[in-house]
């Protein structure tokens, strides 16, 4: 007898994988590198390159096993937001009214409301390794002389800024393939109907602007490269934002969302 429930799991299993959250990390790590927080990035590299000097085996050993339970969260991060999403599509689709009668506010909640023990959509495992990987980079920030302490600062600044993008990455490949489905089951509409809907969800991710703001931040970047600093280094641990602080819209959300189904069969809709 077929078992339904154990072949959908390998259809999850298969298509949110571990490679897939390292592909939108990346593109996390990319859109920091374009934008005036790109030093989140060097920091973290020059940080790694000191503390392999500077811990002992044990305080090493410490620290890879931050990241693996960082690594994990992400993939965690990914198998929750998923399906939330696609729902979050398909509603829009079929039009069915949020329960406060505002897409702005759900599509808020969705992204913004970071998950807690008592979210259904949350796993147990995403909690408790989120929990151990901060308690080990927090008990090897004390344990650490005053020379490693801005490194290790480093690096747990890389990894709370490129967790809060992945919410956002996550997002949209989830949105994305939502798209892409209902565009198979609707050849000859399409998705016309609600193309206004997606237009506003892209603004909101900062996917798509317009003209003026595309304009303003080009003119930024132009004026953050005119004056800075030969290498582009600078102390570690100095000057930390918002991961998003930095003209939202202006990373490479868009760039990984052809890793989506069906990317290469739709038009770009990139903001680079």
């Amino acid at each position: 007898m077929m078992h339904i429930s154990e072949l959908l799991y390998h259809a999850k299993t298969q298509l949110l994988t571990p490679t897939l959250s390292a592909t939108l990390l990346t593109a996390c790590q990319q859109e920091l590198e374009e934008t005036a927080q790109e030093y989140i990035q060097l920091d973290y590299q020059q940080g790694k390159h000191a503390l392999s000097k500077l811990l002992t085996e044990a305080q090493q050993g410490a620290l890879e096993e931050a990241e693996r339970l960082f690594r994990q969260c992400l993939e965690h991060i990914l198998r929750f937001s998923y399906p939330r999403v696609l729902c979050f599509c398909f509603r829009q689709f079929y039009g069915q009214s949020p329960a406060d009668g505002s897409w702005d506010a759900e599509l808020e909640q969705a992204l913004y409301d970071r998950p807690h023990p008592q979210d259904p959509w949350v796993s147990m495992e995403y909690q408790s390794d989120k929990q151990q990987a901060e308690q080990l980079l927090e008990g090897l920030a004390t344990q650490v002389g005053e020379e490693a302490q801005p490194h290790v600062e480093s690096v747990i600044v890389a990894w709370e800024t490129w967790t809060e993008l992945f919410f956002f990455h996550a997002f949209y490949f989830g949105y994305r393939s939502g798209l892409y489905w209902l565009e198979q089951f609707s050849p000859v509409q399409g998705l016309s109907k609600m193309m206004e809907r997606v237009i506003l969800t892209e603004y909101a991710l900062g996917i798509t602007l317009p003209q003026v703001e595309q304009e303003l931040h080009r003119e930024l970047r132009m004026r953050r490269q005119k004056v800075q600093p030969p290498g582009g280094s600078r102390q570690p641990g100095v000057g930390k934002k918002s991961p998003r602080g930095d003209a939202p819209g202006q990373g490479a959300c868009c760039s990984m969302a052809d890793t989506a189904p069906g990317a290469m069969d739709a038009p770009s809709r990139g903001r680079k």
